[in-house]
């Protein structure tokens, strides 16, 4: 209820977020088939607290990984 009533209030916000929305699928590797492994790990077992991955651990890249939902090319347009 209350999304709905600012979705009233402010219709940009509501602009704000399909934009946000469609920007992180563009953006997201996933939706062209492919996948980025170790883009957070666990640096402690004990608290299990998963930590942004910024080059601390090896990553790697797997492509056609599954079926794409967006064009490759489409994807490397963004």
């Amino acid at each position: 209820m209350c999304s709905q009533a600012l979705n009233c209030l402010f219709p940009s916000i509501r602009i704000f977020r399909t934009i946000n929305n469609i920007n992180s699928i563009l953006t997201n590797e996933k939706y062209k088939g492919d996948a980025l492994l170790q883009k957070t790990y666990i640096a402690d077992f004990l608290e299990h607290k998963p930590i942004k991955n910024k080059g601390e651990v090896a990553q790697a890249y797997v492509e056609n990984n599954h079926p794409a939902i967006i064009q490759k090319e489409d994807w490397e347009l963004v």
